[in-house]
């Protein structure tokens, strides 16, 4: 498993910390700076909770394969199920 605090760069390590604290929140960023990375990296967290126990993520089917490569490089505990259609 990565360790996240070698693996995340500051400003990803900032945006995770503030997804996580957020009760709603919008990642916006420019492309390629990893915003995929931080939305696993705080849901993986919100998970641990005990009130959380599942999330849906709906993405263009062209991109649901790349999450699912994410989430088993990311968060490979996690259960991941694509739906396609």
């Amino acid at each position: 498993m990565l360790d996240l605090d070698e693996a995340l760069r500051p400003y990803q390590r900032e945006g995770v910390s503030f997804l996580f604290r957020s009760e709603s929140a919008l990642l916006a960023d420019e492309m390629g700076l990893g915003k995929t990375v931080q939305a696993i990296t705080a849901l993986r967290l919100l998970l641990r909770r005990p009130k959380v126990n599942r999330a849906l993520i709906v993405a263009p089917a062209s991109l649901s394969l790349n999450w699912q490569r994410e989430f088993e490089r990311w968060a490979p505990e996690l259960v991941v199920r694509r739906l396609l259609g």
